[in-house]
């Protein structure tokens, strides 16, 4: 879940934390909602901000942050991207494989490229899982005579960004099903900007119809 106070993506992840195993945790009302806090989570917490998790009887529902006498919550919501980005983000009745020709599909199958993940580096567009989110690092800058990510003087560095097109960037689970974002979406504007990206005229959701040029070439 991506949170609105730092830069932590937190997991979906229902399972109890180690840190709150066998422990005594207080009841607390959070959104109206009643809800066991967890201990101060060691990994997520900073010094001007402490993160609990919250419990119903049986697994993990949510988190909150609390900054000074505020608090943000963070909770589960039905589908993975709904969770992670705290919108309404919808999953489609079609999936990576319907959105291909015929064509396009048969060569998915004769190379093996049977999951979203191997599909990847033989499209052009881009496609994002929910690993993606949860697991992302700013690619290091590098030295286009040397190719290294360590610049010494007389390094030049690569100022190259790949361009995230919200024409051409489509959200799948490991599934492959599609995943379509609220009309009136903030979290992937602001994702787009995090990522470096200039072009502020398609900072709103996409258009479907064009993610049907899906496709695997060489």
């Amino acid at each position: 879940m991506l949170s609105r106070n730092s830069n932590h993506v937190y997991p979906v992840n229902p399972d109890i934390t180690e840190f709150d195993l066998n422990t005594d945790v207080d009841e607390y009302v959070y959104d109206g909602k009643s809800v066991y806090r967890g201990n101060l989570d060691p990994e997520f917490s900073t010094a001007d901000m402490s993160v609990y998790w919250l419990y119903n009887e049986n697994q993990r529902v949510g988190c909150v942050e609390h900054i000074g006498d505020s608090h943000t919550c963070y909770w589960f919501r039905d589908n993975v991207f709904s969770s992670l980005m705290q919108e309404d983000w919808t999953p489609q009745d079609r999936t990576i494989w319907n959105i291909m020709s015929e064509e396009a599909y048969e060569d998915c199958i004769r190379r093996g490229l049977d999951t979203p993940e191997k599909i990847k580096p033989f499209t052009s567009l881009s496609i994002v899982l929910p690993s993606d989110i949860q697991n992302y690092t700013p690619t290091p800058k590098s030295c286009i005579k040397c190719q290294t990510t360590t610049l010494y003087k007389g390094c030049i560095q690569d100022e190259t960004n790949k361009k995230f097109d919200v024409y051409f960037t489509i959200f799948v689970d490991s599934d492959g099903v599609l995943y379509a974002p609220p009309s009136d979406t903030r979290v992937y504007a602001i994702l787009r900007r995090r990522a470096g990206v200039l072009d502020s005229a398609a900072d709103g959701a996409g258009d479907e119809t064009v993610s049907t040029t899906v496709g695997c070439s060489d």
